[in-house]
């Protein structure tokens, strides 16, 4: 069993947006599968934290996202992400909830799945 504590972000809302003939059930029941996946390695549960996105961001989490997205100029991710006009608004929002999985709110002691 490995020994160090670890948060791990399953972007199952990446996925449906970046992948459009998945639903978002189908990438939830995949991060679902994905947890398991990460588990069966051997990590303590009471240091990791695993979640995902479409079932846990909300709340003061999205509040902290909203914030981050104000920071972030547009051209940046544009850029990053070769985003043109026809890009839809899903996955624009997206790399404002990706950064923020360094925010210090993150609970590091907690296991969702």
């Amino acid at each position: 069993m490995t020994d160090i504590g670890a948060v791990i972000m399953l972007t199952d809302d990446e996925k449906a947006l970046f992948k459009e003939k998945l639903t978002f059930e189908e990438t939830l029941a995949f991060a679902h599968q994905n947890a398991k996946d990460i588990i069966a390695c051997g990590f303590d549960l009471k240091k990791t934290f695993i979640y995902s996105d479409l079932e846990y961001v909300g709340g003061h989490m999205l509040m902290n996202i909203w914030e981050f997205s104000k920071l972030i100029p547009f051209n940046q991710v544009r850029g990053a992400f070769g985003f043109d006009v026809s890009t839809n608004i899903g996955r624009i929002m997206f790399p404002a909830v990706q950064w923020y999985v360094f925010s210090p709110d993150l609970p590091r002691s907690s296991y969702i799945f």
